[in-house]
């Protein structure tokens, strides 16, 4: 992306952002390799620096303080609901809109007004939780702790809309780089914690740093792409185009997974099984860790998808992402069965409830379920109709879910929640493959590795050591 020097836009291509005009399947792959590794560093670094922050706060704090968070984060999934973004379709579309610059200014404008308008919806929606339902808890900080949490959350929102721009681009080194630098930044901060382990503290250190993370992300996105905000008819039918067949769908398909994983603890508060709510908060974090490497695996195969050319292409993507996500799934379980226990006390001290590791286990086996069926989700988003899956998928495997979750919390208490876990990502994994199976059934190839597959993935290796040594 270039500029005149009276300030008039070009349309040339920005450098990295679509594939080399030979289409050589080998430059693709090793763009896709090399954003997919990045991307996944960039999760880890971000996930790194949250588990950190939590495992500080489980040391420092009272248990009381530990089960205001998990009550927090359950209601934060109202304010999730809100969280509608359109520009996930820029997974799909983005090699279409890329080689415009006054198109893409246009339709990004337009995503901004978008956020800004979500994110007044979200604080409004906080005051309501807060006044109506949080204050029942009678829990010290927890109001203000939710507004912390709100505000996180909204901006980190706004960093995921600038971090899927920069990933459409294959430009993932940089936000890889940038994350880097505000969460070390952000750690030394809640270094703070160490003088007043307090919840109070916490709050006003998340609040603080979440709008420091805002600055930074927007200065670096203005810096990369030299955004110019323009207001234009097409672009609003362009917004209301992609949200009305990707960004709406899409929403509500990621939403009904996100109730399943984050219900459990409001179900808990709800059924008044508070005792061992620390413990529950703690098993979920850490098994939320393992949801990283396959879900950054699924935006991939999402991406491969969007490039790749050919029924022949899109039918090995599918099969090796799929085979490679249940590799990575099944090593997960097996390291948590083996040595989840000592994972768990190293991170969060010695003193741990016998429960956690409990529940951690059980959590992770749903987690596990999931985890194998994400390939499953990448192909209804760009392959099957989302309106479609969401009503005969997602909404029905979903409303299944909750109900386990309320029928087992009634009947074997937070035990129960946590089986809930798997009986309702069984659920729903047995009805995205039952949809893929009917709306874009593809032959599933049971070779662990093809030799086509081996020689690929050589040839990345070596193409990116010769890169990394250059």
């Amino acid at each position: 992306m270039t500029r005149t020097p009276a300030g008039e836009d070009t349309t040339e291509t920005p450098r990295s952002s679509t594939p080399p005009s030979n289409g050589a399947p080998d430059s693709l792959g090793a763009r896709l390799f090399d954003n997919t590794t990045l991307s996944f560093l960039d999760v880890i670094i971000r996930k790194g620096g949250t588990t950190l922050v939590f495992v500080l706060l489980v040391r420092l704090l009272e248990p009381s303080d530990i089960a205001a968070i998990g009550i927090g984060s359950g209601y934060l999934l109202a304010i999730g609901f809100l969280d509608v973004a359109p520009i996930r379709a820029l997974l799909r579309d983005y090699p279409h809109v890329a080689r415009d610059q006054r198109r893409r200014d246009q339709l990004l404008s337009g995503l901004l007004g978008f956020w800004l308008a979500q994110a007044a919806v979200m604080f409004i929606a906080c005051g309501l939780l807060d006044a109506l339902v949080l204050a029942k808890f009678e829990l010290d900080g927890l109001s203000l702790l939710f507004w912390a949490m709100t505000a996180d959350y909204v901006v980190l929102t706004l960093q995921d809309w600038i971090r899927i721009v920069f990933y459409a681009d294959f430009r993932q080194g940089t936000a890889t780089r940038i994350s880097f630098l505000i969460n070390f930044a952000r750690l030394l901060v809640y270094l703070l914690l160490l003088v007043d382990p307090s919840l109070e503290l916490y709050s006003w250190l998340l609040i603080g740093t979440s709008v420091c993370m805002a600055l930074w992300w927007s200065v670096a996105f203005q810096r990369h792409y030299h955004l110019r905000l323009r207001i234009a008819r097409s672009a609003a039918e362009e917004l209301w185009t992609s949200l009305r067949s990707y960004g709406l769908w899409d929403h509500f398909n990621r939403m009904a997974t996100d109730v399943l994983f984050l219900v459990d603890t409001v179900v808990l508060s709800a059924f008044g099984l508070l005792a061992l709510l620390d413990s529950y908060t703690i098993a979920i974090k850490f098994a939320s860790m393992l949801f990283l490497i396959p879900i950054q695996l699924h935006f991939a195969l999402q991406l491969a998808l969007a490039n790749v050319g050919g029924e022949l292409g899109r039918q090995r993507a599918i099969n090796g992402f799929l085979k490679l996500t249940a590799v990575i799934s099944v090593m997960q379980l097996l390291f948590v069965i083996v040595l989840g226990d000592w994972a768990l006390r190293l991170l969060f001290g010695t003193d741990l409830k016998p429960e956690v590791f409990t529940f951690t286990l059980i959590i992770t086996g749903g987690v596990t379920i999931m985890n194998i069926a994400w390939p499953l989700v990448s192909v209804i988003n760009n392959l099957c109709d989302l309106r479609l899956a969401f009503f005969r998928a997602f909404l029905p495997a979903t409303v299944l879910g909750l109900l386990q979750y309320v029928l087992f919390a009634d009947r074997y208490g937070t035990l129960g929640v946590a089986w809930a876990n798997v009986t309702g990502y069984l659920t729903l994994a047995v009805a995205l493959a039952w949809f893929v199976g009917r709306q874009y059934p593809f032959r599933l190839d049971r070779r662990l590795v093809t030799r086509r597959e081996l020689v690929i993935l050589r040839r990345l290796w070596r193409q990116r050591f010769q890169r990394a040594g250059a």
